[in-house]
């Protein structure tokens, strides 16, 4: 095995961990809304950063890191579809974030009994954000299978 394999490993692994636990959160996070409401929408949106910190930030940072040694070790000017990786990997973490942000202020509103209209809103913000997260991630696994070029 070489290193290049390795890494190549390691970032697949790690891009698949993150990539599934993002949708499969999104998944769970809007079912449970439909299904039950209020409370436990609102118990999962305080809950969502502990997986994000917890598995999906690690699980990126691992995919980040592993794909910028392999980069290295390729040498010359990255490819197109390296660049695209990168910045979906950048626009990823920076969606995670604002979706973070978010999730944690439906808690701590919810706790202190805000109006329902305000919260209904944080939480079509919190769908949308995720929305564009899948969609930015999954462009990336396209990207990264496909390889594109200018």
């Amino acid at each position: 095995m070489t290193a290049y394999s390795l890494l190549e490993f390691v970032h697949v692994a790690a891009a698949t961990v993150w990539v599934g636990g993002v949708i499969t959160l999104t998944v769970v996070i809007r079912r449970m809304a439909r299904v039950h409401g209020g409370p436990v929408s609102q118990a999962l949106a305080r809950e969502q950063p502990f997986f994000g910190q917890r598995l999906m930030m690690p699980a990126a940072l691992t995919t980040l890191a592993s794909g910028l040694a392999m980069v290295a070790l390729m040498g010359g000017r990255p490819p197109f579809w390296v660049l695209w990786g990168l910045a979906g990997v950048v626009g990823s973490i920076g969606i995670g974030t604002l979706t973070r942000r978010t999730g944690q202020e439906i808690g701590r509103l919810s706790a202190a009994g805000t109006e329902e209209a305000r919260l209904e809103g944080l939480r079509r913000r919190l769908a949308t954000l995720a929305g564009a997260n899948i969609v930015l991630l999954l462009s990336t696994v396209w990207a990264m299978v496909t390889k594109p070029a200018l």
